[in-house]
């Protein structure tokens, strides 16, 4: 099997994750026609289902007038063999799973709560599916997490583990099927450090992680090693932490012997370049986080444990193959990237001229935004 899954995760906000998710499974579609795409929106706002599903219901300067909102889309109900009815939503399923928990055995097919991107929207190619986004998604997460702290039962010998491990029951289930079996799964995430965070990175091969150029960006970057990883710089112990440790995700994902996303590369999200090369500031702060990143990558080589927080660990510690092989720049997408999540069209179809992005006309005059589109090509080429 060719299975590829990939969580956007940054535990700061602002940071871009929606809109790289956005950007990467739909240009990913296009230039893997073969493979099928599944997007899995795991964040409460649903901001990657609205982008995919197109959130305006009518644009006359488009030629495919007639969008969808995102709740029109993810208002369906779907009737499984129990006999229960379910949103066609991340929330649907997961009740779905809380229910086949108690029961013991699943008894439906996780396809059944994909929704077909291009049914929706003809801008996205027909091998997207989306798994959409729910509001009620922070509500249920009270529901999921105390299902997690129940008992073990005759059904379930580990609370914890089988509802942490829903989202990648989900992709492995998909997986199973012959039809799925070339596939590439791509997770939207929030910031907060919530179950269903956790579950997103449970459930991906590999961890995505936007950041912009500032100072809370890095620290954002520090604290994200520790949650998921566990990992503290030699300056940065603190003792108190300890006491904490057993319920902290990192702890207890080990504990139950779960194997979270390991690092793939920082996207650097909208960097100003200036004669082809990054401004100084923003060269600054990359700098700053090769730094964090050099001893963070030196323990994981000299560590003897079984799991590994990167995808890749380089025989030269060089700052320059450092950069090159785990941060990637990305420049601002600019009026043209604007119009396309306004419009759910992927970056490289929105073409020049006049569009509407609500009661506004924004005129895209020329290709000075194509540097955007191929900093995402060049994401494309570095996923495995």
């Amino acid at each position: 099997m060719d299975i590829k899954s990939y969580v956007v995760y940054s535990n700061k906000g602002g940071t871009g994750k929606t809109t790289l998710a956005f950007q990467l499974s739909a240009e990913y579609a296009r230039h893997h026609k073969h493979e099928q795409v599944v997007v899995i929106d795991m964040c409460p706002r649903a901001n990657v289902s609205q982008a995919l599903l197109a959130k305006t219901d009518k644009n006359p300067l488009r030629s495919q007038p007639g969008k969808v909102t995102v709740s029109k889309a993810s208002s369906r109900l779907i009737e499984l063999s129990s006999g229960k009815k379910y949103e066609q939503t991340v929330g649907g399923y997961l009740l779905a799973m809380l229910d086949t928990k108690n029961a013991g055995k699943r008894t439906f097919h996780c396809q059944q709560f994909l929704v077909n991107v291009h049914e929706f929207n003809q801008d996205i190619h027909e091998n997207v599916h989306l798994l959409c986004g729910d509001r009620y998604l922070d509500v249920l997460s009270k529901r999921l997490e105390q299902e997690r702290q129940l008992s073990p039962t005759r059904y379930n010998e580990n609370p914890w583990k089988t509802v942490t491990l829903f989202i990648k029951d989900f992709i492995d289930s998909l997986s199973d099927d012959s039809i799925w079996q070339h596939s590439c799964f791509v997770i939207d995430t929030n910031p907060n450090n919530s179950i269903y965070t956790e579950m997103a990175i449970s459930a991906a091969k590999w961890l995505i992680v936007p950041f912009t150029a500032d100072d809370f960006s890095l620290s954002a970057i520090e604290t994200m090693l520790y949650m998921v990883y566990g990992y503290e710089s030699d300056e940065d112990k603190d003792e108190r932490l300890e006491s904490f440790k057993e319920s902290q995700y990192f702890w207890l994902a080990q504990t139950n012997r779960i194997e979270c996303s390991k690092l793939l590369f920082f996207v650097f999200n909208r960097v100003t370049f200036y004669k082809s090369r990054p401004a100084s500031a923003f060269d600054a702060i990359r700098d700053r986080l090769v730094q964090i990143l050099k001893p963070v990558l030196k323990y994981d080589s000299d560590t003897r444990r079984s799991r590994k927080m990167f995808s890749f660990l380089p025989y030269l510690w060089d700052d320059d193959i450092l950069e090159e092989r785990y941060i990637v720049d990305l420049h601002d997408f600019h009026s043209k990237g604007i119009v396309s999540l306004h419009s759910g069209c992927r970056i490289s179809g929105v073409e020049n001229g006049n569009q509407l992005v609500y009661d506004s006309i924004v005129n895209i005059s020329s290709d000075n935004d194509s540097k955007y589109y191929e900093d995402i090509c060049k994401i494309l080429n570095k996923m495995k």
